[in-house]
């Protein structure tokens, strides 16, 4: 039967050998955030529009476009009053994907008149349009990160 300090030392070397998984894990998404954010996507920092179409690979109408742009002029705030099914959250999916792809770091916060809306509506769309590219740490999860 081993000893209890055998046994600790065990527990010890398997949490180094973890923690040491981790770091490098950690290193490796920081290294490929870091190449994505210098190469692919940081031309786009400043082209919101130009980003829907050609990372997203979608067209935003005229009045769409306004509102990316306007998001370009400080304090970076837009305000948009709309009705129903004219694709504010479809705009407002490909706008936090683009922030989040040209500014790292960077916080992109979102609001609705109720939670199930962010999380059901807003953060559904941002979901599909993220399909297949890194960010998005679960399925139901109403955020993007870049690292734990």
């Amino acid at each position: 039967m081993a000893s209890t300090r055998g046994i600790l030392r065990l527990l010890s070397d398997e949490h180094r050998r973890q923690g040491a998984e981790l770091v490098e894990v950690r290193r490796r998404v920081a290294a490929l955030k870091s190449r994505l954010a210098s190469g692919s996507y940081a031309r786009y920092r400043n082209d919101p529009c130009g980003y829907a179409r050609d990372v997203l690979r979608v067209e935003w109408w005229a009045k769409q476009r306004e509102i990316a742009e306007a998001l370009l002029k400080p304090p970076h705030r837009v305000l948009v009053r709309a009705s129903h099914s004219v694709g504010k959250s479809h705009l407002l999916g490909g706008l936090v994907n683009w922030w989040y792809d040209t500014n790292d770091p960077g916080v992109v916060l979102t609001t609705a008149p109720t939670a199930r809306q962010v999380r059901d509506i807003l953060w559904k769309e941002v979901r599909r349009q993220r399909y297949g590219r890194p960010g998005c740490p679960g399925p139901k999860i109403p955020r993007l990160e870049s690292s734990p």
